[in-house]
C-alpha cells in the first residue's frame, strides 16, 4: 500500500468516526422534558420571589405561644435553616425561612424575642385567608418581616438584595432550558454542541455577574 493509499484510508476511517448519529427519540424527549421543568420551575420561583415585594405584605398582630425554635435540616447536601413561631391566634406555626432569614438580626432576634412577646408580623397578602388552614402541601405560613415595640428583627432591604441574587441565577438556569430545547427536536448535526452553547451561557453569566459586584 502506498504513502497516498494509507492517506485516503485514514481520512475515510476519520470520516465515519466523525459522522453524526442522531439522538433516538428517546433522548431527545428526555432533553425536552428537562428543558421544559428548568423553564418552568425556575420562571416560577424568579416571578413567584420577584412578586414578593412590600406592596404585597400586609401586617399582623400576634401574641407568641412559646419562644421562638431555631430549626436545621438537610436535603442532600445542603442545610437549611428557619425560625418557628407559634402564636395563640394561629394553630398553624409561622417560619422564618430562606432570604429572610438571611435577613434577620439572629443576635438581637434572640435576645428580645421570647414568649408572651405580642409581635407584628409581615406576611403575603394571598395567604392571609388561609393563615388558619392545615393541608399535605401547606402546614406552615411564611414570614416576610417581623416587628416589635417598633424595632425591625428583619432588614427588608437586605432581604431584596438576597432575592434579586437569587432572581438572576433562576432567570440564568431559565436561559439553559431554552437554549437546550432545541437540541429536543434536531434530528441532524447542529452547528454546535449543547455543551457548548450550556458551558458559553454560564461563563457569560459569570462574566456579567463579577462585573456588576465590582461596579
Amino acid at each position: 500500500m502506498t504513502r497516498n493509499e494509507k492517506r485516503q484510508l485514514k481520512r475515510r476511517n476519520r470520516k465515519k468516526l466523525e459522522t453524526y448519529k442522531p439522538l433516538s427519540k428517546r433522548h431527545r424527549i428526555f432533553i425536552i422534558s428537562i428543558s421544559l421543568i428548568m423553564i418552568l420551575s425556575f420562571l416560577y420561583l424568579s416571578l413567584s420571589d420577584h412578586l414578593r415585594g412590600n406592596n404585597e405584605l400586609i401586617p399582623i398582630n400576634v401574641s407568641l405561644k412559646s419562644s421562638p425554635k431555631y430549626h436545621e435540616y438537610k436535603i442532600k447536601s445542603t442545610t437549611y435553616r428557619d425560625i418557628i413561631l407559634t402564636t395563640k391566634e394561629y394553630n398553624k406555626e409561622f417560619r422564618i425561612m430562606s432570604m429572610t432569614y438571611k435577613a434577620t438580626n439572629h443576635e438581637e432576634f434572640k435576645t428580645d424575642i421570647k414568649s408572651g412577646d405580642k409581635i407584628e408580623l409581615n406576611v403575603l397578602k394571598s395567604d392571609v385567608s388561609e393563615l388558619n388552614k392545615h393541608s399535605f402541601w401547606n402546614d406552615y405560613n411564611e414570614v416576610y418581616g417581623l416587628t416589635k415595640d417598633g424595632k425591625n428583627y428583619i432588614d427588608i432591604e437586605l432581604r431584596t438584595k438576597l432575592v434579586d441574587d437569587d432572581i438572576k441565577w433562576g432567570y440564568i438556569f431559565v436561559v439553559i432550558g431554552l437554549a437546550m430545547l432545541p437540541y429536543g427536536f434536531l434530528k441532524r448535526k447542529p452547528l454546535i454542541s449543547m455543551d457548548k452553547v450550556i458551558t458559553t451561557i454560564c461563563v457569560i453569566a459569570l462574566i456579567l455577574i463579577l462585573i456588576e459586584k465590582r461596579v
